[in-house]
């Protein structure tokens, strides 16, 4: 009776254990095909999500070629096709590869079309495209204040002789179009993209700005020569709100219009070798039109008429292909000479400058006039602006490559000035002018997303 008790004991014992073991068997069968299954599908979602980030690389870069400056090797001016290319981590692993291309250059929407390859487009286990539509963009250049630099604003200078604010503002679209210091606004802002500590100083007192301070987000305001008994009255207070739409391209390029770039130099039978050089005392036009000169030189009381609506493109070169780094500059003025915008009272002159500008003396352009009839436009050859001693200026310029050096000695300027660095020194006072707030242009090189597919 025991042996049998023993035997049937051990054969439920044998079973229980067997059974115990399917059990286990299944549960890490389970177990192992769910996370092998959890596996492949994370996999999967990694493939997916690293083919759609290569795709969106594709796009950026072709959008960044696009918006290059004209003469760059890189930059894209007509459809294009992207070749097959490899993008790789930092520690030199390769994620995938991508391709691309843009259609309709030239019209007036763009379209890329961008695709990823995971782990590369012959063996691909995965593929995602990037369909982007663009419109160029119209840039309203003059919107941020009297001053703004790309890269830092650095004021060196005092309020005006009478004490009077370094900046403010006043619009010329209203009343007589002049300005008035008795009703002047608050409007007169400087800013930057700059995010360093220094990316707008201020070094002297007293000095009013009659507008607000702005840098990039992480940017500084650093005042030297900390004085109470020399007060400094900032109107509109600091922020750190500066955020380009576009970090790769915070300034838009100028585009030098085809109209301009296809002239022959001269002003009709005038000037024919680019030189438009006006000696002690002349005074000559320009008429209303579309022209191309190497540079304008103008001596000391000499006085040129534009009559609006004017474009005129420097390229600064002379027929005898002298560079414009040995004139030095394409639009200069000495002592008591005189650009003065003649013509159609609501229109204007552009200029479009490949060269350097220097107004010196008591030279002027413009003068007593409204800012929004004298635009300047440097291109990526454009890198230095200065306006020295009495100097006036009733205009805007843009320039993105271009430091600009306003140096006052007393003396009242009307506009705005935008360019990659502002360095103002001396003293003076600086008018910004609201009313160039809606002037735009569709020659600065921009382009906007307005619409985004993925897939």
């Amino acid at each position: 009776m025991s042996a049998i008790y023993q035997t049937n004991s051990r054969g439920s014992t044998f079973i229980s254990i067997m059974l115990f073991g399917f059990i286990l068997f299944v549960m890490s069968a389970g177990f192992l095909l769910m996370t092998t299954s959890e596996y492949k599908l994370n996999h999967r979602s990694y493939d997916s999500v690293a083919a759609i980030n290569l795709a969106e690389a594709g796009a950026d870069y072709i959008i960044w070629r696009m918006n290059l400056p004209p003469g760059d090797s890189l930059r894209i001016t007509s459809d294009t096709a992207i070749p097959l290319s490899p993008l790789q981590t930092a520690d030199g692993k390769t994620m995938g590869e991508y391709e691309g291309r843009v259609n309709g250059i030239g019209e007036a929407n763009i379209y890329i079309e961008s695709t990823g390859y995971v782990p590369n487009k012959l063996a691909a286990v995965k593929s995602r495209a990037v369909k982007v539509q663009l419109a160029r963009g119209i840039c309203q250049p003059f919107n941020k204040g009297v001053f703004f630099g790309g890269e830092y604003v650095h004021i060196n200078a005092k309020d005006g002789d009478n004490d009077d604010a370094l900046t403010d503002s006043y619009n010329s679209g209203e009343g007589d179009h002049l300005y008035h210091a008795a009703t002047a606004r608050e409007n007169g802002d400087i800013a930057t993209y700059g995010n360093d500590t220094d990316a707008i100083t201020i070094k002297h007192r007293p000095i009013t700005i009659n507008g607000k301070l702005s840098t990039g987000p992480d940017g500084g305001v650093d005042i030297h020569r900390p004085d109470d008994k020399k007060p400094i009255d900032i109107a509109g207070g600091i922020f750190h709100d500066q955020v380009p739409a576009d970090s790769a391209n915070p300034l838009p390029a100028v585009n030098v219009p085809a109209e301009l770039t296809s002239l022959s130099p001269g002003v009709n039978d005038q000037w024919t070798d680019g030189d438009c050089h006006l000696k002690h005392d002349e005074t000559d036009v320009i008429p209303s039109g579309s022209w191309k000169l190497g540079v304008i030189n103008l001596d000391q009381k000499s006085v040129l008429n534009i009559q609006a609506p004017a474009k005129i493109y420097l390229t600064g070169f002379i027929t005898e292909k002298k560079s414009i780094k040995d004139e030095k500059y394409a639009l200069s003025s000495t002592q008591k000479s005189d650009i003065n915008i003649t013509g159609d009272p609501n229109q204007k002159v552009e200029f479009y400058l490949d060269g350097n500008v220097e107004l010196t003396g008591k030279a002027a352009i413009n003068d007593g006039g409204i800012p929004g009839r004298c635009l300047i436009y440097g291109t990526s050859e454009c890198e230095e602006i200065k306006i020295n001693g009495d100097a006036n200026f009733y205009g805007a310029v843009y320039a993105p490559a271009a430091h600009i050096h306003p140096k006052g000695n007393g003396d009242d300027r009307f506009g705005a000035f935008v360019g990659r660095s502002i360095q103002i020194d001396g003293h003076g006072n600086y008018h910004y002018d609201e009313a160039l707030r809606t002037v735009s242009s569709g020659s600065l090189q921009s382009y906007r997303v307005t619409c985004w597919q993925e897939k």
